[in-house]
């Protein structure tokens, strides 16, 4: 007896992994995937020439005349009484043409940081009186933006003061050239990740449904049971097995992905960048596009994980595939309450978080709200997991 309890505890789990990984490989599945990918990526190749074509004949003047905004404000007649006015003020001090910026005064920049403080008082004003209303009720965070604005100028007046910045944004859209910039390379992966990252993550989601459903519905769960292994074991298993799966995938598509833009450059224009307003540097379009492959990345593991989770608890699949479709529904409807906060699939991405003028608010939230919030749902989720089924009656 005591050989047999022996033996139960030397069982390798990297067996039980192996095989795990081998039942999460849906064939017939992923190559539907993989063509519907291919489809869509051509698809967006096409419509992204068409873009290009189009822009560049704006450009040379046969539809709008000069697609670039101007930003001179005449100095003997405009000045800044806030921080916002005194900001935009010295960017178009400091804007030449075509995406170049060469800050020349520095009083400019003290200007608008003078004021700095007064717009956080009227933040702080504004919130003492709305409350918790105060982030559910506002498109993106007043604090989050003043924060990107100071921090992008005091960097600024740190390390490239009299310095050409050549920003591939010609648009006037300000300093950062995060999305819509110009620069063709960031431009098509940002536009082609952004309809192909929802099929991984629907591959993702089905995938980790019917990872333990499938065992709950064939009755194969107590079947494994009787192995020599334990239910965390399993659970274990089957989460990796599942999270090395789609990541192989997500590699696969993205790398096609970056193969395909590297037709329109290689992103060798610079962008001041930051994630979360937090140290600003001057980098690549490439090195954005590393940092929204990543964050991708974190959103795809997100709903994996959350699928798992419900279709386990629920022992069935459709409750993990519908929770995709379904939370977002009701994030839109949360948003139109004013509970925006707590809505599932908003805290799913982080993506919002690049920093940038012409890229996207930090949505309904800050970073450590939303951090705090997708810690309930993913990993409280996971550990529920854990729990459950070490306790679940499997008869």
């Amino acid at each position: 007896m005591e050989n047999k309890t022996k033996t139960r505890r030397q069982t390798p789990f990297w067996n039980l992994y192996i095989g795990e990984l081998k039942k999460s490989i849906f064939i017939p599945f992923l190559i539907g995937i993989i063509v519907v990918y291919l489809i869509l990526l051509i698809v967006t190749h096409t419509m992204f020439n068409s873009l290009v074509e189009i822009r560049q004949d704006e450009y040379e003047g046969h539809g709008i005349e000069n697609t670039s905004i101007n930003l001179s404000m005449p100095q003997d007649s405009f000045l800044p009484n806030n921080f916002d006015s005194a900001y935009n003020y010295a960017l178009s001090n400091a804007y030449q043409e075509d995406g170049v910026y060469i800050f020349k005064s520095e009083a400019d920049i003290d200007l608008a940081l003078s004021f700095s403080d007064k717009a956080k008082k009227e933040i702080d004003q504004q919130k003492k009186e709305e409350g918790i209303k105060f982030y559910s009720y506002h498109s993106s965070d007043p604090y989050y933006a003043l924060k990107v604005k100071v921090n992008t100028l005091k960097t600024i007046k740190a390390n490239y003061m009299n310095k050409k910045i050549e920003i591939s944004s010609s648009n006037g859209r300000g300093i950062f050239s995060i999305f819509s910039s110009g620069e063709k390379y960031y431009d098509f992966y940002k536009m082609a990740s952004s309809m192909l990252i929802g099929l991984v993550i629907i591959y993702g989601v089905v995938i980790a449904a019917r990872s333990y459903s499938t065992e709950f519905r064939s009755g194969t769960i107590k079947m494994l049971m009787v192995r020599p292994i334990t239910r965390n074991q399993l659970t274990t298993a089957k989460l990796l097995a599942t999270v090395t799966n789609v990541t192989f995938v997500y590699v696969v598509v993205s790398m096609m992905t970056l193969l395909t833009s590297l037709k329109y450059g290689r992103g060798g224009n610079l962008t001041l960048f930051s994630f979360n307003a937090g140290a600003f540097s001057l980098v690549p379009a490439s090195t954005v596009v590393l940092y929204t492959l990543l964050l991708d990345y974190v959103s795809l593991l997100s709903w994996t994980l959350l699928s798992f989770a419900i279709s386990t608890l629920s022992k069935h699949l459709v409750p993990g595939i519908v929770a995709y479709v379904f939370l977002p529904i009701v994030g839109t409807i949360l948003h139109f309450i004013g509970l925006d906060l707590v809505d599932i699939s908003t805290n799913m991405t982080w993506a919002p978080f690049l920093s940038g003028n012409s890229g996207p608010p930090a949505i309904y939230s800050n970073f450590f709200i939303t951090l705090a919030f997708w810690s309930i749902y993913v990993i409280g989720s996971t550990v529920l997991t854990y729990f459950i089924v070490n306790k679940r009656d499997l008869a």
